[in-house]
């Protein structure tokens, strides 16, 4: 038995079509993944992109107390650290350093005794690296 084209054509959609409703059946049946939006401004409402499969989380609200007192292991803005090292006498000595080895000199000033931090810069003047010890710890 010979069919005839437009047989075939008719079949074919039948067949595509009959697939395509079992792949959206079962495209809702099993469980499609969950959407996270994170909100980095506390400023901006989310509240508006609630739905079904979607998780919101709002960015927490700044602390009135953040920039109060820092942390002994944060960096402060480059602009002060820069300050805090041009004040030591140390812009001169440090023109070549990157920015990583002057927030690891800032930091170990700040977490350091003078007798411990002082040998690990042999290169640096002594009085610039006591004053930014001095600006850091309070430590004479």
């Amino acid at each position: 038995m010979r069919l005839s084209r437009w047989t075939a054509v008719s079949w074919t959609f039948w067949v595509a079509l009959a697939s395509f409703l079992i792949d959206v059946r079962l495209g809702q049946t099993t469980e499609s993944p969950e959407i996270h939006i994170h909100s980095l401004d506390p400023s901006v409402d989310i509240r508006s992109l609630e739905g079904p499969r979607i998780r919101l989380h709002p960015a927490p609200q700044a602390s009135p107390h953040r920039q109060a007192g820092r942390k002994k292991s944060e960096l402060p803005a480059r602009s002060e650290r820069d300050a805090l090292l041009a004040r030591a006498g140390l812009t001169e000595a440090m023109k070549d350093w990157d920015e990583l080895s002057r927030d690891q000199l800032f930091l170990r000033a700040q977490a350091l005794e003078l007798q411990r931090f002082k040998p690990l810069y042999p290169d640096l003047p002594g009085s610039s690296l006591e004053s930014l010890s001095k600006a850091l710890r309070g430590t004479r």
